[in-house]
């Protein structure tokens, strides 16, 4: 029950406000994430602004992160491209948390919102991104598809683009990766619930490899992927919420 840290900011004008995405903990710094900065504020203090032990500047917001952190205390956080309005989600960075450095960082494609895998252009709104970590590798997804990249040096290892009707949309990391999948049925009306349908796909993190894949039930509003080890898919069969969760075995069967 010991507050291990406390961290003010009081200097907001009246109607002012930042988004502050993303938490993480390691043995001495409490990391941060504050409209398009990252602090690491030393454990065990009563902070305020300029008592940072460290200070990150991105080029834009952050706008996805990862609740893992690796063994050596890295994460990774996604970021827009700039800080102007409209400004896309098109880049991920690899961070260190210990000293706030920038290991590495890179750009991805971005799609048009919706069942259209084309890019979007300065008019249309996007496919929300992900990030996750998992074995060695920062895995994206984007919409139109999803890239990983080796945590040591960035390079990109696979990139595997939507195809048909099925879009790349989120990703659970740890100690497997599951990506999820949205697939569009253009005869079913829109607001039906045949419309959209369901999967999780057990995918190999260092080659892109699909291992199995997991169909929903039609008729299914939704599913989240709470743990990709072992497999666990939450479903919303319902109007309201979660309502069932379900545990897979080793080839993805109920």
């Amino acid at each position: 029950g010991k507050m291990a840290l406390r961290f003010s900011v009081d200097d907001l004008s009246p109607g002012e406000h930042y988004q502050m995405p993303g938490m993480w903990a390691t043995d001495k710094i409490l990391a941060k994430g504050i409209n398009k900065t990252l602090i690491g504020l030393s454990m065990g203090t009563d902070g305020s602004p300029g008592d940072e032990k460290w200070k990150l500047a991105l080029d834009g917001p952050i706008c996805g992160y990862t609740r893992h952190v690796t063994d050596d205390n890295r994460t990774a956080v996604l970021f827009q491209a700039n800080d102007r309005g409209g400004a896309y989600c098109n880049h991920v960075a690899f961070v260190d948390l210990d000293d706030g450095r920038e290991v590495w960082e890179s750009d991805f494609p971005y799609s048009k919102l919706g069942d259209d895998t084309g890019t979007a252009t300065s008019r249309d709104e996007q496919d929300t991104p992900s990030v996750t970590l998992v074995h060695g590798t920062v895995v994206v997804t984007w919409g139109g598809g999803t890239d990983a990249y080796a945590m040591d040096g960035g390079r990109r290892l696979w990139r595997t683009t939507s195809t048909g009707a099925c879009q790349d949309m989120g990703a659970a990391g740890g100690d497997a990766l599951l990506v999820r999948q949205e697939c569009w049925n253009d005869d079913a009306p829109l607001d039906s619930t045949d419309a959209v349908t369901y999967k999780a796909r057990k995918v190999d993190p260092r080659t892109g490899r699909v291992l199995w894949t997991y169909s929903a039930a039609q008729g299914v509003r939704d599913i989240d992927i709470p743990s990709a080890e072992p497999p666990v898919i939450a479903v919303q069969a319902g109007g309201i919420g979660i309502s069932e969760m379900l545990s897979l075995d080793a080839k993805g069967r109920t």
